[in-house]
C-alpha cells in the first residue's frame, strides 16, 4: 500500500462488497497523501465527511443537465494530482477515466463494487468497453471486506483440534490456541451477560485487505482478458489475499473461525473469472 501511495499516476481500483466500508476505505487512502502538497479532489454524490485540504466536489443528480461522467471529465482536465471518484454509475464514467485522465501525472482512485481483485478488474474492463484501454492506465487494486471483532471482555480461549487446523491450513506446531465468542463473564463465580457486547460475543469490526500493484505483466494479461494469467501474475507478487488476511486475524485472536468462514466462504456463483464469463458477470455499479 505504501508503494501505491508514494506514486501519483494511473488508476487504482478500490473495491468492496456492498456495506463493507467503501467510503471509509476511500478516505483512508486519501489520508495517505499530503493534501497540502498535492491537489486532491473528489467526486461524490454525498460526502460523508470533509477532509482537510481536500476539495470535495458534490454531484447533484437532480440538477438539470447533470451528468456524472461530464463532471469527472471536467475535473480531470484541470490536471489535479489526485482524483477520487466515489461512484461508477455508468460506462461513460469508466471511459472518461480510462481515456481523459493523464495517467502519467494524475492518480485516479475509482470505487467499484467487487469482492476480490479479479472481479474488480473485470468490472472495470467491462465498463470501459475495451480491455486494452482499461489496462493501459491501471496501476493497482485494493480490496476490502469487513469482519467482526471478538469482544475482548468475554472472548473464550480454546485449543483447536488437528482437524480444524488442517481444514484452515494452519500449522499445528505453531497455532496452539484460538478464540471464540463468549457473551458471558463470571462475576462472583456466576455467569452474567457481558455488558460490553450485550451478549453478542462481538464488538466492532476490522478490515481485511488485499493490495496488488498492476505492472506490465498484469497489464498485458488484462489487455488480452486472460484471467488465468492475471491470477498467476497476482499470486507471484506473494501478497496476502483476503483469506490469508482473515486467517492472520484469527491467529491473532481478533476474530473467530465462524466469522472467518462467514466472510471468506465463496459467494453464490462466485469463482474464477474466465475470458467468457468474467466480463458478463461484472457490471458497473455505484458505491454504497
Amino acid at each position: 500500500m505504501d508503494a501505491l501511495l508514494n506514486t501519483q499516476e494511473g488508476v487504482v481500483l478500490l473495491g468492496t462488497p456492498p456495506l463493507n466500508g467503501r467510503t471509509t476505505l476511500l478516505y483512508a487512502v486519501l489520508r495517505g497523501h499530503d493534501a497540502y502538497l498535492c491537489n486532491i479532489q473528489t467526486v461524490e454524490i454525498q460526502p460523508e465527511m470533509y477532509l482537510d485540504g481536500v476539495r470535495h466536489n458534490q454531484f447533484n443528480p437532480l440538477e438539470e443537465g447533470a451528468d456524472y461522467a461530464t463532471t469527472v471529465r471536467s475535473i480531470l482536465r484541470r490536471d489535479p494530482d489526485i482524483v477520487a471518484v466515489a461512484e461508477l454509475p455508468d460506462a461513460s464514467t469508466a471511459e472518461t477515466i480510462a481515456t481523459v485522465a493523464d495517467h502519467d501525472s494524475t492518480r485516479v482512485y475509482l470505487c467499484i463494487k467487487a469482492d476480490n481483485a479479479l472481479n474488480a478488474i473485470a468490472a472495470y474492463v467491462k465498463a470501459v468497453e475495451g480491455a486494452k484501454k482499461a489496462a493501459g492506465g491501471m496501476h493497482g487494486v485494493v480490496i476490502q471486506r469487513l469482519i467482526r471483532k471478538l469482544c475482548d471482555n468475554c472472548k473464550a480461549e480454546y485449543a483447536p483440534t488437528a482437524d480444524i487446523l488442517r481444514k484452515l491450513n494452519l500449522p499445528a506446531d505453531k497455532v496452539k490456541r484460538l478464540y471464540k465468542k463468549g457473551g458471558q463473564v463470571l462475576r462472583g463465580g456466576k455467569p452474567e451477560v457481558c455488558t460490553v457486547c450485550s451478549g453478542l460475543g462481538y464488538f466492532g469490526q476490522t478490515g481485511l485487505h488485499e493490495v496488488f500493484a498492476i505492472g506490465e505483466e498484469e497489464r498485458e494479461a488484462i489487455a488480452q482478458e486472460d484471467w488465468a494469467s492475471l491470477r498467476t501474475a497476482l499470486r507471484k507478487q506473494r501478497l496476502p489475499s483476503i483469506q490469508e488476511s482473515a486467517l492472520n486475524k484469527l491467529v491473532q485472536g481478533v476474530t473467530s473461525v465462524e466469522e472467518v468462514v462467514r466472510v471468506t466462504a465463496p459467494r453464490k456463483k462466485a469463482g474464477k473469472p474466465s475470458s467468457a464469463d468474467a466480463s458478463k458477470r461484472a457490471q458497473p455499479q455505484s458505491a454504497t
